[in-house]
């Protein structure tokens, strides 16, 4: 899958989902510093799906209308434990989700979708 994973999103996370075999890339690396609405922009040029810690920018992706090729994961998990961050993404992973042309939110105990549109 095609992922871009904002600034605040975790490295280890980043790395954990490259070891699965997504493209990720990540705007600590490309271009930190960058604001939501040009991480949002990014994401739309790629076709990406959009990893982030940042409810604001789950909103901005719907207000805007992410087109159908783009989708945004919301991770909720309050507990930033990285064995349980990464358990919690792996068991999102294996699920069949829409994650294009979503808002993917992953908590702790459960994982809600919407479409963006």
């Amino acid at each position: 899958m095609n992922l871009l994973a904002d600034e605040n999103f975790p490295g280890f996370a980043v790395g954990f989902l490259c070891g699965l075999g997504h493209s990720v890339g990540w705007i600590a690396e490309t271009a930190p510093g960058a604001s939501d609405v040009e991480v949002l922009e990014m994401a739309i040029r790629r076709s990406a799906v959009l990893l982030t810690l940042d409810k604001d920018l789950g909103e901005l992706a719907v207000r805007s209308g992410l087109p159908e090729s783009c989708g945004v994961i919301l991770m909720r998990v309050a507990d930033s434990n990285s064995e349980h961050f990464l358990a919690r993404l792996a068991s999102a992973f294996s699920q069949e989700i829409p994650w294009n042309g979503h808002v993917t939110v992953i908590g702790r105990d459960r994982i809600r979708t919407r479409p963006v549109s």
